[in-house]
């Protein structure tokens, strides 16, 4: 016989979220792959350099906060009720944070393109510890630009399908760094890559725009030098 359970607030809450969303953004997805291995250099030079331990996480959230900059419309909201676009002047960088209670929340970096790496570091673990120990504050959920879903530690995985946290307008998801076969100069090489799905609301973001943000986001990964 089934055993029913009830769910609780969060749930209940994520739930509610979910079919908002899923009712409000007609979104699209666009996947794309970029080598990592300057990142993978450079994230190890730099933790050795500064006595530190910056993730791929935060790199990616700083190439994020630095897009976001360049394409504005992605960071917005649409007032669909009064038809026009809500351009936030803030770039703060949310993190799909898991919970032990099989929950899920979005915390957010406030003012992402303005911090040192070593400053987001900080300030992204300070917002997952709070969240996970339940000590998140108001300003801690709201005012999200766009929120990222770090899906590396599922091996196997290599895209999904995902709901945008509203009222941003986009999310990203980052994947398992993986070996792939790439052509370079005429020659077929194994290069590390980390694969990327953007899911986007196509109100505002139509498919030319997101992809040019996805691939200026995989620039700056292949370029890292350019987030310090």
């Amino acid at each position: 016989m089934d055993k029913p359970e009830k769910a609780n607030r969060l749930r209940k809450a994520i739930a509610k979220n979910m079919v908002n969303s899923w009712s409000t953004s007609p979104k699209c997805d666009y996947k794309m792959s970029a080598n990592a291995e300057p990142m993978m250099g450079f994230r190890k030079q730099f933790n050795e350099e500064n006595d530190c331990k910056v993730s791929f996480l935060n790199l990616v959230a700083k190439a994020v906060a630095i897009a976001l900059k360049e394409f504005p419309y992605v960071n917005s909201s649409y007032d669909f009720e009064n038809h026009q676009h809500l351009l936030h002047e803030d770039v703060n960088v949310g993190f799909a944070i898991s919970l032990e209670n099989n929950g899920l929340i979005v915390a957010n970096v406030k003012n992402a393109d303005q911090l040192s790496l070593t400053e987001l570091n900080r300030e992204s673990q300070r917002v997952i510890d709070a969240a996970r120990n339940g000590t998140l504050q108001l300003e801690d959920i709201q005012g999200g630009s766009i929120t990222i879903n770090n899906m590396g530690k599922f091996k196997r995985l290599e895209q999904h399908s995902m709901i945008i946290n509203q009222p941003e307008l986009a999310i990203l998801a980052m994947y398992n760094i993986v070996d792939k076969p790439v052509v370079v100069d005429g020659e077929v090489k194994v290069q590390k890559q980390m694969g990327f799905m953007l899911s986007a609301d196509h109100r505002v973001i139509d498919g030319e725009m997101a992809c040019e943000f996805l691939e200026r986001v995989c620039e700056l990964v292949e370029h890292p030098e350019e987030l310090v």
